[in-house]
């Protein structure tokens, strides 16, 4: 999942039908009032799709990767196991 969304042509491909099932799904059943003054309709799975795939590409611009975030988080837990353990935390 990672590598398709890293290729900018297969995130097109991806974000592509998801935009198109989201217009269709608004045309199909409108959104309440209350529910369209939030961010610009970002509401469901659908949004919470879109947002996510957002994330993404933002982190990836900046050089983050989940591969980093759960290296850190899995190092960080080493850390604290080494220190609970009462020895010095590992740098």
């Amino acid at each position: 999942m990672i590598a398709t969304l890293d290729n900018t042509r297969q995130r097109n491909a991806l974000v592509s039908p998801l935009k198109r099932l989201r217009s269709t799904s608004q045309r199909a059943a409108p959104l309440p009032a209350s529910a369209t003054a939030g961010a610009a309709g970002a509401s469901g799975l659908l949004g919470a799709i879109a947002s996510g795939l957002a994330s993404i590409e933002v982190s990836a611009r900046r050089g983050g990767s989940p591969l980093h975030y759960w290296a850190g988080r899995l190092r960080a837990a080493g850390n604290e196991l080494y220190q609970t353990a009462g020895g010095a935390p590992v740098a």
